[in-house]
């Protein structure tokens, strides 16, 4: 499975080269995309140097994902593709759509309290 690098997790004044954001094709939405989350990432760089990393968390509400990697990327890694580890990622796939929300159980009501009406202060 492929992925494509979207861009390095960042903000105002820093950027985080460690951390990518990362887009898979066909995901879309968050629901998604929380179900790869710890998947391996694998990114070559064009010399043959190896950086492996892994999925943390989604990134927004449109599929984006966000993993760390051991070592940071290269500039030149944005706009790149990587490599998921596809056994992980069906696995886990399969696992969370195995599972079954469990069943609300029902509260027992409880009587109604009494109310007590307190006597006015006196001044």
């Amino acid at each position: 499975m492929k992925a494509l690098i979207v861009s390095y997790k960042r903000g105002r004044h820093l950027i985080h080269p460690r951390h990518a954001i990362i887009k898979v094709p066909g995901i879309g939405e968050k629901a998604r995309a929380q179900q790869l989350v710890g998947t391996k990432v694998v990114f070559t760089t064009k010399s043959g140097k190896v950086i492996s990393g892994k999925i943390t968390r989604p990134h927004g509400i449109k599929g984006l994902m966000r993993a760390r990697f051991v070592k940071g990327l290269p500039g030149q890694a944005i706009g790149q593709e990587v490599a998921l580890s596809e056994k992980a990622a069906l696995k886990r796939v399969a696992k969370k759509s195995e599972k079954k929300a469990p069943e609300p159980k029902a509260k027992p009501k409880k009587a109604p309290a009494s109310k007590k009406k307190s006597a006015p202060k006196k001044k």
